[in-house]
This record gives structure tokens, C-alpha cells and sequence, in this order.
């Protein structure tokens, strides 16, 4: 505040001042010239949280108090009034996607989403089917059996199950089921980094790759982790998924199939002899051919799972 101090006697149009008068005249506040982000880039797990903070300076280059409006522009996730941020269900990079402003100053971040969604109550499943299971066959599976409809579960014996159970339309089932559909939409969404359409690539690094009709599988494939433990693939195929007889998926450098995901807009086929690895979640119908080894999951979010003398754990 200004005070100013006029003498005895000075007037003023329509003002008789008297001995003392006192003007007063507020500083206007400073305007934000510009505003910076802390982190000045930011990479977080799919559902993870960060509080971001902003500074903002004057035309000066003094530091002054701004209360920023946040914002996310181009996807990522989320972000509170007060710079809270959570990140969302989609993997992949997203420029100078969270925003923090003060009248014409504004201040960016660029975000990297990791990892997959969890798979809530699926989790402890090894095979999960839409409509129903069915098994012929000595076929051996560790982790639970279940089916989230009435359709039922046949063939368990002569199959066996161990460290899970079954769980024909339970509740147990239906809440697979919830984790089935959360995760596959989530895996859907993925940025797609490679369109592996048409290609025969046999070592792959960790990315996520796009299939825009069917995948077929023959011979060999190797994941190279580049050894990190937690390296993250994903397979998005829009039709069918088959595998030739003994092909393989086979991990390197790191890679581990808890990892791996393929998720299918259709069918699942494993061909006999085939060594697969990764977390199966298809629309429709899986098949596990005889002699068909899988570490991972079968999860139908639609359809049925359909097994031949073939062995199913979940993956360490």
C-alpha cells in the first residue's frame, strides 16, 4: 500500500482536505510470463500416480504465486485440480500431454505410460471360458479352471488340476470374467509401436505389436527381453491367432511370460507339439491342440476353451 501526504490547505475539485489525506494504491499483481513443469518429463506404470508441481515467473524472471489450471491434452490419463496425476490403461508416449496454465502462460509435460492392466480377479486362473471348458485327455493344468456362465466344465478328470481349483459359474468366475474384459479393452487400446502385419520376424524386442487380420505362427520365435525382468510385449491381432504344429515362443535375455500378451479379436488355436508362452485373451473360442504346452493363461472372454492332452500353468 502507497501512502501519500498532501499539505494543509491543497484542494481538490469538490474536496476540502484538511490537515492529512490519505490516497492509497494497490500493486497490481504480476502476470504469469511463463510456467515450468516439475518433472520435466514423466514415465509411470499403467494406474500409477505422480504429483506434479509448476513454477511461474514473471516478465522479470521473479518467481511469483499462480495457482495453474491442470489439464491432460492428448491422453495418458488423468490429472486433479491440484496437479494430481494417474496414469491410464494405454501403453505408449504421449508429447506434451499434461498441461499447466496461467492465463497466456503455459507449461507441458511429456508422459510414457508402461506396462499392462492388471487382470483382477483373473489372475489366479489358468483357463477361463466364456461359454464352457472342455477337456479330453490327460491334459494337466496348474492354477485354476473356470467358466463364468452356466455352461459347465467337462473333462476334469480325467484332467487334472493343481494349486487351483474349479470354479464353474461362480462368483470367482464372474469376477475373472470382469478382469478378462477390463484387461482385454485395456490391451486394445495399446499404441500400437509396430505393425507387424505380413512379417516373419523371429527375435523381437519389447514393444507392442499389431497384427491388422490374422497372425499365424511356425517354426520359432524368440522375445528378447534385453534383459529386463520386466520388459513388456504385447500382440494385438485382429482375427485369428493359430500356430502351426511344434512351433515355439521361446524367452530370452530376461523376457518372462507373465510379461507376454496376445490379445485376440478371434480365435485361438495352438497346434499340436506347440510350446507357447504369454497370457491368452481372446474373444472367442480358444483350442489347445494335443501335446500343446502353454505358460501363461487361456482366458475366452466370449467363447470356449477347448483342450486335447495339453498342459496349461501360470506363469512365475
Amino acid at each position: 500500500m502507497k501512502i501519500s501526504r498532501f499539505p494543509t490547505g491543497v484542494a481538490f475539485t469538490g474536496l476540502a482536505v484538511g490537515a492529512l489525506l490519505l490516497v492509497t494504491a494497490c500493486d497490481k499483481t504480476s502476470a504469469a510470463e511463463s510456467i515450468s513443469i516439475t518433472p520435466v518429463s514423466l514415465t509411470q506404470p499403467m494406474n500409477g500416480t505422480y504429483q506434479f508441481s509448476a513454477t511461474a515467473r514473471d516478465s522479470k524472471g521473479v518467481v511469483i504465486a499462480v495457482s495453474p489450471t491442470w489439464s491432460v491434452t492428448a491422453g495418458g490419463g488423468t490429472i486433479s485440480a491440484n496437479g494430481l496425476f494417474i496414469a491410464g490403461e494405454r501403453p505408449g508416449t504421449f508429447p506434451d500431454t499434461v498441461r499447466a496454465s496461467s492465463g497466456t502462460a503455459v507449461g507441458t509435460v511429456t508422459v510414457t505410460v508402461t506396462g499392462v492392466p492388471s487382470l483382477g480377479g483373473a489372475q489366479s486362473f489358468a483357463i477361463l471360458g466364456g461359454t464352457s471348458v472342455a477337456n479330453k485327455g490327460t491334459s494337466a493344468v496348474t492354477g485354476s479352471v473356470g467358466v463364468s456362465s452356466s455352461g459347465g466344465i467337462t473333462g476334469y478328470p480325467p484332467g487334472t488340476i493343481s494349486n487351483g481349483a474349479l470354479h464353474p459359474g461362480d462368483q470367482a468366475a464372474s469376477a475373472a470374467r470382469e478382469g478378462v474384459v477390463y484387461a482385454y479393452q485395456a490391451l486394445n487400446d495399446a499404441q500400437c509401436t509396430n505393425d507387424f502385419s505380413g512379417q516373419t520376424g523371429r527375435t523381437l524386442k519389447p514393444a507392442v505389436y499389431c497384427f491388422l487380420s490374422t497372425a499365424q505362427l511356425s517354426g520359432d520365435v524368440v522375445l528378447d527381453g534385453q534383459n529386463d525382468p520386466n520388459a513388456i510385449f504385447i500382440f494385438q491381432i485382429k482375427s485369428t491367432l493359430t500356430t502351426l504344429g511344434g512351433s515355439r515362443v521361446l524367452l530370452a535375455n530376461g523376457a518372462q511370460a507373465k510379461n507376454v500378451y496376445w490379445q485376440v479379436g478371434g480365435s485361438v488355436t495352438l497346434g499340436r507339439d506347440t510350446a507357447f508362452a504369454g497370457n491368452i485373451l481372446a474373444a472367442a473360442d480358444i483350442t489347445l491342440n494335443r501335446g500343446a504346452m502353454l505358460s501363461g493363461r487361456a482366458l475366452a472372454r466370449d467363447g470356449a476353451v477347448l483342450a486335447d492332452s495339453s498342459n496349461v500353468s501360470l506363469p512365475e
